[in-house]
C-alpha cells in the first residue's frame, strides 16, 4: 500500500462550484514545477506583447516629434508662425523640438530593452520627465498661447505614459521576478 497521494486526472471547468475535496487538492513537486513554469511563461509572453505595443506607441510619438521639429525649423527659417500652435514660439523652439526627439529616442532605448546603450543605462524615466518639463514650463511662464504649452507638454505626457506602462509591466513580475514563485512551493507529506 502506497503512502503517496494518487494524482487526480484533469477535469474540465463546467462552471459549477468545485467540491471541498477539489479545493483542498495538494500538488506534488512536479505539478508545482509545471505550474510555476506555465505561469512564468504566460507572464513573459504578456509582458513582451505589452512592451512591443509600448514601443510602437513611442515610435509614433517620435514621428510626431520629428514632424514638429521640421515644421518649427522651417517656420523659424522663414520667420513665420508655426502651424502647430498659435502665437510666437518660445525662445530656442528648434532646440526644444530637437530635445523632444532625443528624449523620445532615449525613452525608447531604456523601455523594454534588456541591454540599453551603456551611456543611457543610468538614465531613468524620472530624469526624462524632469528634462521634458523645461519647454512647457517656459511656454507657460512666458504666457504663450495654451496650444503651444500643450504642444510642448505632449512630450512629457508621452514619457509619463511610457513610465507608467513600463512600471506596470515590470511590476507584474513581482519584487523577486519569476523566481519569487519558487518560494511559494511547499512540501507535503505523502505528495
Amino acid at each position: 500500500m502506497s503512502t503517496a497521494k494518487q494524482r487526480r486526472p484533469f477535469t474540465a471547468n463546467t462552471g459549477e462550484e468545485p467540491s471541498v475535496a477539489e479545493e483542498d487538492a495538494v500538488l506534488d513537486e512536479q505539478q508545482q514545477e509545471e505550474l510555476v513554469k506555465t505561469l512564468t511563461e504566460e507572464n513573459q509572453r504578456g509582458n513582451s506583447r505589452w512592451t512591443e505595443l509600448l514601443k510602437v506607441f513611442m515610435i509614433c510619438g517620435g514621428l510626431v516629434n520629428v514632424v514638429g521639429l521640421i515644421i518649427i525649423i522651417r517656420a523659424s527659417a522663414s520667420g513665420k508662425e508655426p502651424v502647430l500652435f498659435t502665437g510666437e514660439p518660445i525662445p530656442l523652439a528648434p532646440v526644444f523640438a530637437l530635445l523632444s526627439v532625443v528624449l523620445t529616442g532615449i525613452c525608447y532605448n531604456i523601455t523594454g530593452n534588456p541591454h540599453p546603450l551603456s551611456y543611457f543605462a543610468k538614465v531613468t524615466h524620472e530624469h526624462l520627465t524632469i528634462v521634458s518639463l523645461a519647454a512647457p514650463a517656459l511656454s507657460f511662464f512666458l504666457a504663450r498661447h495654451r496650444s503651444q504649452t500643450f504642444w510642448w507638454f505632449a512630450e512629457t505626457a508621452l514619457i509619463g505614459i511610457c513610465t507608467t506602462a513600463h512600471s506596470i509591466i515590470t511590476g507584474s513580475e513581482g519584487e523577486k521576478g519569476p523566481e519569487g514563485l519558487n518560494e511559494l512551493k511547499y512540501e507535503y507529506k505523502g505528495a
